[in-house]
């Protein structure tokens, strides 16, 4: 068995070093990004850009807070429907080139047109315009609860061809790598390390011997925990675990016979053994989640839901009426192809525990990533392992997707409360953190009792670095902070 020992992430402020010759080396199985802001879709591309543009509002490193960053002022009409920013003067490309309202309101309105970026801005902004004193006015679709988060991702960057305004820009790029160097015009803290370069290989195997080589000084993004493990099998190599904000379930229908009765559905939950479906079936890379929002979004009144406990369990499924007499028979829907191996281990071991606690008779069934996804939306599964990322780091990106009528996962297991509705739609006009957060609490205290999601567990994210690497920042929401990656050569 594999075990990683979870790391310390090591956070440092950047410090310049006057004479700073060294490149650090990032090598990664993800594709190499389009440089446009409006064709980033998939997180490796934010982070990516995230190192080569500043937008509106950027996230506090080390924290999931954000802050305004060219934008001056925020402020928010009564329906929530309206948020107007007004513009730093001194915002500018690094060619010194004026960002102004207009700038980022044809950016914006760019990505909503076209890129695989408008998946996170077309189902949000219905207008981005410049208003008479020279803001910028986004007209919503409806209330977000967390627009400041969304506009700090690079979609909404304002953008000129062949210029940034980051801490880095590009200094070259091929097939298989891009190289960032130091931005001189940059008005913050310098980088620790003025040239980062990310350089992309096809295999894991290929990856992990780059690592063990040094010809790399970070593998980041896809290298399995076997491979990582087998790397530190070379002294100066050692691996850092990060919390990510990706999180599991088990969706259970309300409708799909036994599973719309409620009191099997309660008496399930003391069956979940979370401790060891994270060790024996994840090998020791995703941790225990007991409530619908992972410990960094929750607060300490949040739902928790029960841990395993086999004779409550046994009691409450008595008292529901099924014993051995009258087992629980179904198909739990997984697809390995979507989630990888560990996923598709994780499911073995959580059929593996119900069916050896309780009276079901239950089998895991891979689909397809196609034809999983359609099972998914159409709601014709009785149960289903899925995992769930969200755009940003925010209660109301968890919640609404897993409980509101209308969202993406509770409408597939056909799940309807008009009180978790509202409520969720009074939270995202509440401008008061506190008690937008007490609504949040509310709900998740309504739908407890209902079953509808199960949580499982929530992944951690894995980094192999040599020793020499420091100043090691991963963010829960997936970034790697590449401006404080400090390595001594």
């Amino acid at each position: 068995m594999v075990l990683l020992a979870l790391a310390t992430i090591i956070v440092t402020s950047p410090v310049h070093a006057q004479n700073e010759p060294a490149t650090l080396t990032i090598g990664t199985l993800e594709a190499l990004p389009s440089l446009d802001p409006a064709e980033a879709g998939d997180v490796f591309a934010w982070e990516v850009l995230t190192h080569l543009y500043t937008g509106l509002t950027r996230q506090v490193p080390g924290t999931l807070r954000y802050e305004l960053a060219l934008a001056a002022s925020h402020t928010i009409s009564p329906d929530g429907l309206i948020h107007t920013f007004t513009i730093r003067p001194d915002a500018a490309f690094d060619d010194g080139t004026p960002i102004t309202a207009r700038t980022f309101a044809d950016s914006i309105s760019r990505a909503v047109q076209h890129g695989r970026g408008r998946v996170v801005v077309a189902p949000y902004i219905k207008a981005a315009t410049v208003t008479g004193d020279g803001a910028l006015s986004l007209t919503l679709t409806a209330p977000v609860p967390y627009l400041e988060e969304l506009v700090a991702l690079p979609p909404y960057f304002p953008l000129q061809a062949g210029r940034s305004n980051g801490i880095y820009r590009v200094g070259a790029s091929d097939a298989d790598s891009i190289t960032l160097t130091a931005n001189p015009a940059w008005r913050g803290a310098p980088p620790a390390t003025r040239t980062i370069r990310l350089r992309h290989f096809d295999r894991p195997a290929d990856l992990r011997e780059a690592l063990k080589a040094h010809q790399v000084d970070v593998a980041w993004r896809g290298l399995p925990p076997d491979d990582a493990q087998n790397a530190t099998s070379v002294k100066g190599i050692h691996l850092t675990l990060g919390p990510g904000l990706q999180t599991f379930y088990i969706l259970v229908s309300q409708s799909e016979p036994p599973f719309n009765d409620p009191a099997l559905r309660r008496a399930m939950l003391p069956l979940v053994d979370r401790p060891l479906i994270a060790k024996s079936g994840l090998l020791d890379t995703a941790v225990p989640l007991y409530s619908l929002l992972p410990p960094e979004l929750a607060s300490t009144r949040s739902a928790v839901y029960p841990e395993f406990n086999a004779e409550q369990a046994a009691s409450l499924l008595d008292k529901a009426g099924y014993s051995k007499y009258r087992q629980v028979e179904a198909a739990l829907m997984t697809s390995r192809g979507l989630y990888g191996d560990l996923y598709f281990d994780a499911g073995d071991t959580l059929v593996n525990t119900l069916v050896r606690n309780g009276p079901f008779s239950l089998s895991q069934q891979d689909s397809e990533p196609h034809t999983f996804v359609e099972q998914l939306e159409r709601g014709t599964f009785p149960l289903i392992l899925v995992g769930w990322t969200p755009v940003v780091p925010h209660p109301d990106a968890y919640l609404r997707p897993l409980l509101h009528s209308t969202g993406t996962l509770a409408s597939g297991a056909h799940y309807a409360n008009p009180n978790v509705d509202r409520l969720l739609d009074q939270a995202a006009q509440m401008p008061d953190p506190i008690r937008q957060m007490a609504l949040y609490e509310e709900v998740q205290a309504i739908a407890m009792p209902d079953v509808v999601a199960i949580p499982l567990w929530q992944n951690r994210q894995l980094l192999a670095a040599w020793d020499g690497v420091t100043g090691i920042t991963i963010e829960p929401n997936f970034l790697l902070r590449y401006d404080q990656l400090r390595i001594a050569k």
